[in-house]
């Protein structure tokens, strides 16, 4: 158009410079209740941008309602990170939870509410007693081949026949450790005891890792996610082993054989 038309479109952009001032703006839209100005700008009201945060602030408010009406030894709330420096989300939080907790915001200390996660991770690191107790995020464990049999918690479709031994098996079976919102203690060792190998001529046997956002979940081929692996040798099918999860800054994934053999891995969590 600008190749062929110039004269016509330059002809055009001088008639709208020279009568846009005299244009009437009437917008209807529910948002934008003081219209545009002629000044080319669009002006919102305080309530206008507040509402914008209104859903995200709902589910942070509803989430922290629901911490606090599962944990209610909960004495305290520090708010830190991006939303820790809003206003509008400290109102919110100050007004629906004041009576129920305290409420710490790092804006009228000497440190920012985003420069604090930088400082806390820091300080945690030098000093890891200062956190009491944690909060598992996900549940842990490992994957696990189970025996299949009329009654058992596998359904039968689940199963697959294994030639070797001559019966069904359940694989991909998540075997848990620790539960999702269990409440960990610095340095807590978390122990399940009694695995095997599958097969009499196995050599070695590999214990994977893996975590869900799920309480209880049942296979880890659904909603989970690998985090590592320890592979350990194996003399024989009765060859008992027991598998240790250790909770720090990292996991510490240890497997010991009953006559005292150990190997072990540390994974990272988020």
């Amino acid at each position: 158009f600008t190749a062929t038309n110039f004269q016509n479109l330059l002809t055009l952009a001088t008639d709208y410079n020279r009568n846009k001032s005299a244009i009437e703006f009437d917008l209807t839209d529910k948002v934008v209740e003081r219209r545009i100005r002629r000044d080319s700008k669009l002006t919102f009201s305080d309530q206008q941008i507040r509402r914008f945060f209104e859903p995200t602030m709902t589910k942070i408010c509803n989430c922290v309602k629901d911490i606090l009406d599962k944990h209610v030894d909960v004495s305290t709330i520090v708010l830190v990170g991006g939303y820790g420096a809003s206003e509008v989300l400290r109102e919110r939080v100050v007004s629906q939870f004041q009576d129920r907790v305290q409420i710490i915001n790092p804006k009228h200390s000497s440190v920012h509410p985003q420069a604090a996660i930088v400082h806390g991770a820091a300080h945690y690191g030098l000093y890891t007693s200062v956190i009491g107790t944690r909060i598992a995020k996900k549940t842990y464990g490992i994957r696990t081949n189970e025996k299949w049999f009329d009654g058992c918690r596998f359904k039968e479709s689940d199963a697959e026949w294994d030639t070797k031994l001559a019966e069904k098996r359940v694989k991909d079976v998540f075997s848990s450790l620790v539960k999702k919102d269990a409440r960990i203690k610095p340095g807590e060792t978390f122990q399940s005891c009694g695995y095997s190998a599958v097969h009499s001529d196995q050599t070695s046997i590999t214990f994977e890792v893996f975590q869900s956002d799920q309480y209880s979940p049942m296979y880890t081929t659904k909603n989970c996610k690998r985090l590592g692996e320890v592979e350990v040798p194996c003399r024989s099918a009765n060859d008992k082993f027991d598998v240790q999860f250790t909770f720090g800054a990292d996991i510490r994934v240890e497997i010991i054989r009953e006559d005292g053999d150990r190997h072990f891995t540390v994974i990272k969590i988020d």
